[in-house]
């Protein structure tokens, strides 16, 4: 199966079930009135997004439809890793996962078939947040954790995974890192407080640097590469790594 834009099918219409599939009907002024049993996840006004098998693709080409398929349409990179979501997250090793959230929120990886659709911006953004958008068709979230597997649910999602503490580093030789000056960022929307004091419960006192309502929070502290891996743990947490080491050019004293 591949993933494909088909240009000029417009206003998809799913009208039964025929063998487990969406028995899919569209209607353009060059072809009339069509019906094909095929998966239809988007609609766009002159263009379709599908899964194809290879029958039905020689069946839109036989048609005089144009097919393009979409490269690499389940690759993503987010922080270091890139892997091919059909394939799930595996390539993360297991000591920098995180497999349930304890809190009221997760942080998640979720990716479309196709682009986002503007209906699944709005159900995120009545209960959780939007952080980023990662190329192809995915976005780093946070969603209650109680409703995250209805939200799974109801979107048409190639995947669907944890934002674990792997992706956080800016650099995982980090992780080997002697006694040094680091750094992390918290999201925005959370209370940064809180996560503080989670850090201080686990001996890690850090020092927020400047909080903003859009950006977030960005705290250094004093530690090693474990120390490092302990922090990207909290969930609140967006990103670690070394701190900058700044040098004075001009220094004539």
């Amino acid at each position: 199966m591949v993933l494909v834009m088909v240009p000029g099918i417009q206003g998809a219409e799913v009208h039964g079930v025929e063998n487990a599939r969406l028995c899919v009907m569209w209607f353009d002024e060059q072809h009339g009135k069509n019906t094909l049993a095929m998966n239809i996840y988007h609609d766009y006004g002159g263009f379709a997004s599908a899964i194809l098998t290879a029958d039905e693709y020689r069946t839109l080409q036989a048609m005089g439809y144009t097919v393009y398929e979409i490269e690499n349409p389940t690759q993503i990179t987010v922080g270091r890793y890139t892997f091919d979501t059909s394939g799930g997250d595996g390539v993360v090793p297991a000591y920098l996962r995180t497999e349930n959230f304890t809190g009221e929120y997760g942080y998640y990886v979720i990716q479309y078939y196709g682009p986002i659709p503007e209906k699944g911006l709005e159900r995120i953004r009545e209960k959780g947040m939007i952080y980023t958008y990662i190329h192809n068709n995915a976005l780093l979230i946070r969603y209650p954790v109680a409703e995250f597997q209805n939200l799974v649910k109801s979107e048409h999602l190639i995947f669907a995974g944890n934002y674990h503490p792997a992706y956080k580093f800016n650099n995982l030789a980090d992780l080997n890192a002697p006694w040094s000056r680091m750094a992390f960022g918290i999201f925005p929307g959370t209370d940064v407080n809180k996560t503080l004091k989670a850090l201080e419960n686990i001996g890690i006192f850090a020092q927020v640097e400047y909080n903003s309502p859009h950006l977030g929070a960005y705290a250094t502290f004093y530690g090693t590469g474990a120390d490092l891996l302990r922090v990207a743990r909290l969930p609140e947490v967006s990103g670690v790594g070394l701190a900058p080491q700044y040098r004075i050019l001009n220094d004539v004293a």
